[in-house]
């Protein structure tokens, strides 16, 4: 069947179902009703839900539902042959009214739930009703974060309400004593041993974890994502320093701590603060070890740390 005739059949069959879908979806035929995929972006998984059939006063035996198959594809499906040529990507029980794909590809996606009964498959297509008609497909990321040209909308909270999730309070008498990094002998052997063969590296661009690119809901990562997102995102290196130390005064769960002592390190690399730099991504080596060389690689390229 070529695309003409196909997307002929495919009105035709839509002008019917509009006169007919409400007998389907209110019969006791095995057919699930109101197919809807979404994206979840939360998960990066397409949510596919439906209704099922009401069987309790469904008179012949050999159309009790027994078993649901979920189909998928990368074109609509709307008759019969098309049905055919795929094979189910789930097998479901007969109460069933959602299912969780996880897929690969950024295609669009429709999708299709028969019911499996006494007599076998009861393959009838209805587009909207048991088969999807509009494309879903997964989204792709948004781009890092030193790419960010425009604010991002922060969320507001009216007087007298709280927040959604509180943020950590930063220790601020403890802070109040900081002292500037130095390296001692043995953070200096370990740079050398790291250095070696560091020569002609070239001057590195700043670099952001995914895990920061996007917003989080609240706590800690959010309070982290606000100081990117206001400094370092925007290249105000000097201003940020002082923001990460603040939120390194307070205890996080490790992965975090390690990324904002990253950033840390890369701020003081941008402005010109090599030897603190080092002293810094020492401390990020055991998690990222590659990542953290290349950085003490470049900040000993612009100084001489035996001095």
């Amino acid at each position: 069947m070529n695309n003409s005739i196909k997307q002929m059949f495919f009105l035709c069959s839509t002008l019917f179902l509009c006169a007919t879908a409400s007998v389907f979806c209110q019969s006791t035929q095995p057919i699930v009703s109101h197919i809807k995929a979404i994206y979840d972006t939360a998960t990066a998984q397409i949510v596919i839900s439906w209704d099922c059939p009401d069987q309790q006063n469904a008179a012949p035996h050999e159309n009790t539902i027994n078993e649901l198959y979920l189909y998928r594809s990368t074109t609509p499906i709307v008759t019969t042959v098309d049905l055919a040529a795929l094979s189910p990507i789930a097998k479901l029980q007969k109460e069933q009214t959602n299912y969780i794909d996880t897929v690969s590809n950024y295609s669009d996606y429709y999708y299709a739930v028969i019911a499996i009964t006494e007599s076998g498959p009861y393959s009838i297509i209805l587009p909207s009703i048991n088969t999807t008609v509009t494309a879903v497909r997964k989204e792709k990321r948004q781009p890092p974060i030193q790419t960010v040209q425009q604010d991002t909308a922060l969320p507001s909270y009216p007087a007298g309400t709280k927040r959604s999730m509180p943020l950590p309070i930063p220790d601020i008498l403890e802070n109040q004593n900081y002292t500037p990094l130095q390296m001692d002998e043995k953070a200096i052997a370990q740079a050398k041993t790291l250095g070696k063969d560091s020569s002609n590296h070239k001057r590195i661009q700043p670099y952001a974890f995914e895990e920061d690119m996007i917003s989080p809901t609240g706590g800690d990562a959010y309070l982290l994502f606000t100081i990117l997102h206001e400094t370092f995102a925007r290249k105000k290196y000097a201003e940020a320093i002082p923001r990460l130390e603040d939120f390194l005064a307070i205890n996080h769960e490790p992965g975090l701590t390690t990324r904002a002592y990253f950033y840390l390190g890369e701020c003081h690399y941008f402005t010109s603060q090599y030897e603190n730099a080092v002293f810094v991504f020492l401390k990020t080596k055991d998690t990222y070890p590659d990542l953290s060389r290349e950085w003490i690689y470049a900040s000993l390229d612009s100084i001489d740390i035996t001095n």
